[in-house]
């Protein structure tokens, strides 16, 4: 056993078990998207840059193993911790981001400092080293470190939130730009050079060093004009550099197809690596193809958003997981036999895990049913994670086979793995495209949209008198639910001072809009209308008629809240359920003339595990909110729940008038010249929040409380001049 391996070793691992139990924890965790991410790209694979960098640097410049250790465990201190401060400063900023920004800054230049460190000591190496065949190689892993410094600046100004208009996204793009493409896509093209023939275990192609060496001077070229371009605000320059990092990908990469016709790969860590170089190509087309259609900043900032789990999962991901199947028996194993074993352990079910991984992984980056995309995320991660069992049972069984005595009387004989066939390889490779046909049976089954119809989620029973339910549906038929996008305009309020409404059963819900002292004649049609609660409005009387109810209601003060109407259906409080949930909106005395005036009311559905506004999921995504730039617009949003609460907010946008609970919390004339970012409200609660957008683009607006932002509680404002 080398103890040195362990113990770098076990960081990376701690680091993928934290990334494991956040992919099983979900949309429950806070901001789980973002952690996915940074766990995968800044924990686990920017410690096994550092790691293995220095390792290959060691190697290929003919260097001792065991020098310098005490410099790069300081190293490896310093950056983990730094990393650890990001991870927790960021995840825990979303509730208290003036607070824990400091820590972000903080442990972001901490990580900077030990990458310097390390790119600097990478140099030295370098220059005070005999030449040697494959040493400029190590020239990948400088320019690589060059790079994170500064998507970790990019980051952390991303991080305090106070970017204007479309900065944000175009930060996003070069923050994603200089760290995945140039500190991780430099160092595993650099190492692919040597590792990729070692690995197939053939000898290196023709042309593999002069391919290499021209690529160095055009990666980083194409990542500086992807970053320049996202910075300088032109999306065609920062297309063309997408696309001159792609060819210098191809350029690296085409003699190395000479070495796998000549040694088909067919072990793990060969399948996840060839997987990993294909997604880094895809991803990298699809990424081009935003920069160059794509109608604005924030449009590709939202879709390089979605390319993000492809960059890291198919890519960083396979290749790490690849690279670390085939190096760990190699550092741990002092004879033979041990490394043989510890191969072959984690060499199990390579295949099935490899198909497993990538087509669940394509499922889940397709438009899918949110189920469907569900259930394969839950293969991606199963498959991947076997890596940490499998590990473990590889030390254990290098362990054995080291401790068995050596006969040296006898000769030396070389222990063969066995020969498997390309019919028993297809085989075994087939269970993991078995398994994903069985997620996705899974997930179709499970469809949320299955709620629709009364059937019950996973997890829970729809009852205990099955024979009772059927006789009340069909007393109490369900009303079929109108999934028709909403107008999210708010009509405004007219000059009478009463105002009359109907509700039916099924449809969408009406608004009650007036002013304080305003009347309301509201007549509830159906079977069970006298079912109804009118939020933050006096009763005045309730007069029963044949199938219909007629309230006579005054508003009282200012501002937002709720009405509900049971239909008598037994069932979950939800949209598209059995209740019909309404707003009820009044103005405070003097409000001020607006150019554009909206509400949102979000509801959710523990049953279907969905959010949405106004009723409909993901609406207002395709049916965007347009607007005029300089414009004033005002929008009302109120949280429905039933449980969850709301954090609304605006990307690129700053609320400069925020009112809620009855009272306005912000005006545009405070002292303070302050703004704010979100509205936050509470169950049943609702308010108002004003802003004016100066630049034309594309803005997002969600719930910040991010498992339900995701779930579909998002949309999208264009404002055009």
């Amino acid at each position: 056993m080398r103890p040195w391996h362990l113990r770098t070793g076990s960081i990376v691992f701690a680091w993928l078990l934290a990334l494991f139990a956040v992919a099983v924890a979900g949309r429950s965790a806070p901001d789980s998207y973002w952690l996915l991410v940074h766990l995968l790209a800044l924990g686990a694979g920017s410690n096994a840059i550092l790691i293995w960098s220095w390792y290959f640097t060691e190697s290929v410049l003919r260097l001792p193993h065991q020098a310098d250790r005490r410099s790069q465990a300081a190293r490896l201190a310093l950056f983990n911790s730094g990393a650890a401060a990001v991870v927790v400063g960021y995840s825990l900023g979303h509730t208290s981001a003036s607070s824990w920004w400091p820590v972000v800054l903080g442990g972001g230049l901490a990580s900077g400092t030990a990458i310097v460190w390390h790119a600097v000591a990478l140099l030295h190496r370098f220059r005070t080293s005999l030449p040697s065949r494959f040493g400029p190689m190590v020239r990948y892993y400088i320019a690589s470190g060059c790079c994170l410094p500064i998507g970790i600046g990019l980051g952390i100004a991303m991080a305090a939130g106070a970017l204007p208009g479309t900065w944000h996204a175009r930060f996003l793009v070069a923050h994603a730009a200089v760290n995945v493409l140039g500190w991780i896509g430099l160092a595993v093209l650099g190492t692919l050079v040597t590792l990729w023939p070692t690995m197939l275990r053939t000898r290196m192609a023709d042309g593999v060093e002069k391919a290499a060496a021209r690529g160095l001077f055009v990666l980083p070229a194409g990542v500086a004009v992807i970053a320049g371009g996202a910075l300088g605000g032109l999306r065609p320059l920062a297309g063309a550099g997408v696309l001159l990092y792609l060819a210098a990908v191809v350029l690296v990469l085409r003699p190395h197809v000479d070495e796998a016709r000549r040694k088909p790969p067919v072990s793990f860590p060969t399948l996840s690596a060839l997987s990993g170089v294909a997604w880094l190509i895809g991803t990298l087309i699809a990424l081009a193809v935003s920069l160059f259609a794509g109608p604005d900043w924030h449009t590709a900032g939202e879709r390089l958003r979605t390319l993000a789990i492809p960059f890291a999962v198919g890519f960083l991901g396979q290749v790490l997981f690849g690279a670390l199947s085939y190096l760990l028996p190699v550092v741990l194993g002092r004879r033979p036999s041990a490394t043989q074993a510890a191969t072959a352990m984690l060499d199990r079910a390579g295949g099935a895990r490899v198909v497993a991984t990538n087509a669940a992984l394509l499922l889940c980056v397709l438009p899918v049913p949110d189920a469907v995309r569900w259930t394969c995320g839950a293969v991606v991660v199963v498959s991947m994670s076997a890596l940490v069992p499998l590990t473990i049972a590889a030390v254990v069984a290098t362990h054995r086979a080291e401790d068995v005595p050596v006969d040296r009387t006898r000769a030396p004989t070389r222990v063969r793995p066995p020969e498997i066939g390309a019919g028993q390889r297809a085989g075994r490779a087939s269970i993991g495209l078995v398994a994903v046909v069985l997620a996705v049976v899974a997930g179709v089954a499970w469809d949320p949209a299955a709620a629709h119809s009364g059937a019950a989620p996973p997890g829970t029973t729809a009852g205990h008198d099955t024979a009772a339910q059927d006789r009340a549906a069909q007393d109490n038929p369900r009303p079929r639910v109108d999934m028709s996008p909403r107008d999210p305009a708010l009509p405004p309020v007219g000059p009478a001072s009463v105002h009359t409404v109907d509700i039916a059963h099924g449809s969408p819900a009406p608004v009650l809009h007036g002013r304080p002292g305003d009347t309301f004649v509201v007549t509830v049609k159906g079977a069970h209308s006298g079912a109804c609660r009118f939020g933050g409005l006096a009763t005045d009387s309730v007069r029963t008629e044949p199938d219909a109810t007629i309230y006579r209601l005054t508003a009282l003060g200012g501002g937002a809240g709720l009405y509900r109407c049971r239909n008598g259906a037994e069932g979950p409080d939800d949209f598209g359920g059995t209740d019909e949930t309404g707003a009820i909106v009044v103005n405070p005395p003097g409000l001020a003339p607006v150019a554009g005036e909206y509400l949102l009311v979000e509801s959710t559905s523990s049953a279907r595990g969905s959010a949405a506004f106004n009723s409909v999921p993901n609406q207002y995504d395709r049916q965007t909110i347009d607007v005029n730039t300089r414009d004033r617009v005002r929008i009302w949003v109120v949280d429905a729940g039933p449980d969850a609460a709301l954090s609304f907010h605006v990307v690129g946008g700053q609320f400069d008038t925020v009112f809620a609970g009855g009272r306005y919390l912000l005006r545009p004339d405070n002292p303070e010249h302050g703004g704010s970012q979100v509205l936050a409200l509470a169950p049943g609660q609702g308010g108002f929040v004003e802003l004016a957008f100066p630049e034309p683009g594309t803005y997002q607006f969600l719930d910040h409380v991010m498992v339900n932002g995701d779930r579909g509680a998002h949309g999208t404002i264009r404002v055009r001049n």
